[in-house]
C-alpha cells in the first residue's frame, strides 16, 4: 500500500464543490483504491460471530475498481472462515437483540417497541412519557458515586423515596428543576419527577461505568446508501465483483440487499470506531429514516445486537408517512428526548448540524461521506463522487478517526475532572476546538459578498471563531492567513509578499472537520 497521499486531492477546496472530501485518500498500485483495516465483528455464522470479540483487529484491502483481487497472505489465513449471504444476515429474528425505538407521538405512545412498557401511572397528559425499555436496568441496584452521591443514596427508581432522591441530586448537576414545573397540575408535576428520577439513575449508572452516551447519525455518517436503479450498468459491475470480494473478508464493507433494493457503503474505519467507542460510551443510533431501514441498518451494523440494544431511533415514522408529507418530516428536528442520562454526559456526530438545533454544543459535525454519485446528486454538488474515481477515504486518517480521536480526548477530560459533579462534555468540547486554530489570525478577502452587512456573523468567520480563530477585517503583522478565492486582491498580494498564508475557505472547513489544523499547501490558492 503507498504511503497516504499529500498532494490537492487529499486535503481539497471543499467551497469549489468539484474535489471530493478533506480527509485523506488512500491509493494502491494496482489501481486506486481505500485501505480498510479495520476492528470490528466478524462475518459468519452466528456461533462464529459471538465466539470473536471485537477487539480482534483483522487486515484487509478493498479495492474499488473492477481488477480481479489477489488477496495478500494476511487474508488468505481466512479462506476457512464460515460465510453466509447477506440476506440472510439482515433477515434476523427477534433474538437478534436489535430493537428500534420511535419518538412518542403522544404520552401513551412507548419510546421502545418490544421491550418493557411503563406502568399506566407514568402515562400522564401534557407530559412526555420516560423513554421506554429500561426498567428492569434502572431497577437494580443502583451505585452511589464518591462526590456525586455520597450522602444521597438513589433508592428503587419505582419508590417515592427514589423519585424525591434524585430529584435532590438534579439540583446539584442540572442548576434547579423549578422551570419545569411552572403551570403543571399534581400529577404532571409527579411524571416529571419521575422522569428526572429515571435520567439522573442511569447518569450515575454511567458514570460508575466509567462511560458517557454517544449518539450516532447513519446516513452519510457511518455508511452511504443508494438505490440498485441509480446505479449505472458500469457501476454496478464493478460494485458486484468488490461485493463478492468482499463478502470473503472478516470485516465487510459493501452489502447488496436485494430485499430492499439497496446498496450500502460503510464508511472507511467504522469497525474500528464502533469497537473503540463501545468502551468508553454507551452508544445510540438516531436516524430520520423509517423503522425498517433503521432495522436492517442497525443488524448490519451489530450483528450480535451488543453495541446499542434498544437503542436505535427512529424519526422517519413520525406523524404522517404519506410522500406527501415526506419533506416535512425531513426538515423535522432530532432531540435527545429518547436518550437516558443527562444532556452534560450526551455527545452526538452528525454529518448536518441543522437537524440538532438544540444541541449543538453536544454536536460534532462531519462532512457528508458521498460514495455514491447519487448520494452527490442529492445535495446538488458536482463532480465525481468516491466511487466515480475508485477511492475511498483513509481508514488511519479519515473521518471516523477524526472523531474517534475526538470523542477519547473528552471521555478522557471528562473523567479526569477534578469534580465529576461539574463535568460537562459540551464544555470539553468547546474547548477541543478552541485548540484546533488556536494561533492564526486571518483575513478574509473576497470571500464575503461586498453588500455584507455584517461579515463577523458570515458562518465562515463565526466557524472559525469556534475552532479557536481570531478574525480581522485588518492586514497587519500579526496576520498569519489570508483567506481568499482570487488572486490579483491587494489583501492577497501583500500575503505573498510578506510570507503569509494565502488559502481557500475550504482550509477552514478541512480543519473543523477533522478536529486538526490542515495543511495550507493543500489549499493555497491557485494550486
Amino acid at each position: 500500500m503507498n504511503d497516504v497521499l499529500t498532494n490537492l486531492s487529499t486535503e481539497p477546496n471543499i467551497s469549489s464543490g468539484y474535489q471530493l472530501s478533506p480527509v485523506r485518500l488512500e491509493s494502491e498500485n494496482s489501481g486506486i483504491g481505500c485501505s480498510a483495516l479495520d476492528e470490528g465483528p466478524a462475518e459468519g455464522t452466528t456461533a462464529s460471530r459471538k465466539s470473536k470479540t471485537m477487539d480482534e483487529c483483522e487486515s484487509m484491502d478493498y479495492t474499488m475498481s473492477s481488477t480481479p483481487f489477489k488477496s495478500n497472505e494476511a487474508q488468505q489465513n481466512h479462506v476457512g472462515t464460515s460465510q453466509i449471504s447477506p440476506q440472510s444476515v439482515f433477515m434476523c429474528s427477534q433474538d437478534d437483540n436489535v430493537w428500534i425505538g420511535s419518538k412518542p407521538r403522544d404520552p401513551g405512545h412507548g419510546l421502545f417497541k418490544n421491550v418493557i412498557t411503563a406502568s399506566e401511572q407514568n402515562k400522564v397528559d401534557g407530559v412526555i412519557a420516560a423513554p421506554q425499555g429500561t426498567t428492569e436496568r434502572l431497577t437494580a441496584r443502583e451505585p452511589v458515586l464518591p462526590g456525586v452521591a455520597s450522602s444521597t443514596s438513589i433508592p428503587h427508581s419505582r419508590s417515592q423515596a427514589g423519585v424525591e432522591g434524585a430529584s435532590e441530586l438534579f439540583p446539584k448537576l442540572c442548576g434547579g428543576i423549578d422551570h419545569l414545573l411552572v403551570g403543571c397540575n399534581d400529577q404532571q408535576k409527579a411524571a416529571i419527577h419521575t422522569e428526572i428520577a429515571r435520567r439522573i439513575m442511569e447518569h450515575i449508572r454511567l458514570l460508575a461505568a466509567r462511560k458517557l452516551s454517544l449518539v450516532l447519525d447513519l446516513d452519510h455518517t457511518l455508511l452511504d446508501s443508494t438505490l440498485f436503479v441509480d446505479v449505472n450498468p458500469v457501476l454496478e459491475n464493478t460494485l458486484r465483483i468488490n461485493e463478492e470480494r468482499d463478502r470473503k473478508m472478516p470485516q465487510r464493507h459493501l452489502f447488496r440487499l436485494q430485499h430492499l433494493g439497496l446498496w450500502i457503503k460503510l464508511r472507511p474505519g467504522i469497525w474500528n470506531f464502533l469497537c473503540k467507542a463501545s468502551k468508553l460510551y454507551e452508544l445510540h443510533i438516531c436516524t430520520k429514516g423509517s423503522t425498517a431501514y433503521a432495522t436492517e441498518m442497525a443488524k448490519l451494523l451489530d450483528p450480535t445486537g451488543s453495541l446499542f440494544p434498544g437503542r436505535v431511533i427512529s424519526r422517519g415514522d413520525d406523524g404522517d408517512a404519506s410522500p406527501s408529507n415526506a419533506v416535512e418530516r425531513a426538515s423535522k428536528p432530532k432531540d435527545l428526548d429518547g436518550v437516558l442520562g443527562l444532556e452534560s454526559a450526551v455527545l452526538i456526530v452528525d454529518d448536518s448540524p441543522e437537524m440538532w438545533p438544540r444541541y449543538q454544543p453536544n454536536l460534532i459535525v462531519v462532512e457528508r461521506y458521498h460514495f455514491f454519485p447519487s448520494s452527490k446528486r442529492k445535495f446538488g454538488l458536482p463532480g465525481p463522487s468516491l466511487l466515480d474515481i475508485h477511492r475511498d477515504e483513509s481508514t488511519k486518517d479519515g473521518t471516523l478517526a477524526s472523531a474517534l480521536a475526538v470523542i477519547e480526548r473528552i471521555h478522557d477530560s471528562f473523567f479526569s475532572h477534578h469534580s465529576i459533579q461539574k463535568a460537562d462534555v459540551r464544555s470539553l468540547l468547546e474547548a477541543e476546538q478552541r485548540k484546533i486554530l488556536r494561533g492564526c489570525r486571518l483575513v478574509f478577502s473576497r470571500v464575503f459578498s461586498v453588500d455584507e452587512a455584517n461579515p463577523r456573523q458570515h458562518p465562515l468567520w463565526k466557524k472559525a471563531e469556534q475552532f479557536g480563530a481570531v478574525c480581522t477585517n485588518q492586514i497587519d503583522e500579526h496576520v498569519t492567513h489570508v483567506i481568499a478565492t482570487s488572486l490579483g486582491t491587494v489583501k492577497v498580494k501583500w500575503a505573498l509578499s510578506t510570507g503569509k498564508f494565502v488559502v481557500h475557505p475550504g482550509w477552514i472547513e478541512a480543519s473543523t472537520f477533522l478536529y486538526r489544523r490542515a495543511n495550507e499547501h493543500n489549499f493555497a490558492l491557485g494550486t
